[in-house]
């Protein structure tokens, strides 16, 4: 009620939109009451509401594409804000459907292997803003090559909305050609999950 009360001061507009439509309104509910982590981020940015106005048919089989186009051509906070947002967006998505869904056990592996589909994808685009923060020639840093490999929970695909998300940076020093060692990738690329975590 809390969320209810203080979107319909903040965004009287994005709410009214929403909650004209019964389903929509019922799915809005169900998140706020699942979610103070999704009703805070709808207080900070509203006009996401109305990623709620259509339910997904199902969790994406790959997000990729989509966290790329939200960072593309960004650099420094406004491609972390970007990213931060648009990984909200889908995890706002993916916690209605979850929420609605008539055989929640059954749900369990699906929302496990698209939350860490949506982790994933969230650091290939947090390492393409690393590749343009670093102050490297871009031909050194596409020579550079990287792995990330998840470990436990992520690299099973059953994360949970409150798993952490445990990776190991991987960089080839011996053929880097960029400077020292790949470590300001890797530390840009990481920055994504310290400074700005989702």
């Amino acid at each position: 009620l809390r969320y209810l009360l203080g979107l319909r001061e903040s965004a009287p507009v994005e709410l009214a939109a929403l909650i004209a439509d019964p389903d929509a309104a019922a799915r809005l509910i169900r998140v706020l009451g699942a979610s103070s982590g999704l009703g805070d981020f709808l207080a900070r940015h509203p006009r996401e509401l109305q990623a709620l106005a259509t339910p997904i048919a199902a969790p994406p089989t790959e997000y990729g594409a989509d966290l790329l186009a939200a960072v593309d051509g960004l650099k420094g906070d406004a491609a972390w804000v970007a990213l931060r947002v648009r990984y909200r967006r889908h995890l706002l998505q993916l916690a209605a459907w979850d929420l609605e869904h008539a055989d929640p056990i059954a749900a369990v592996s699906i929302v496990a292997a698209a939350l860490a589909d949506l982790s994933g994808a969230a650091l290939d685009a947090s390492l393409a803003v690393a590749r343009r923060d670093v102050k490297f020639p871009a031909e050194e840093v596409a020579a550079t090559r990287l792995a990330i490999i998840g470990m436990g929970k992520a690299g099973a695909r059953e994360l949970n909305y409150v798993s952490d998300v445990d990776v190991i940076f991987v960089g080839e020093v011996e053929r880097c050609t960029m400077r020292a060692d790949a470590s300001p990738l890797l530390f840009h690329g990481g920055r994504y999950y310290t400074e700005h975590p989702l």
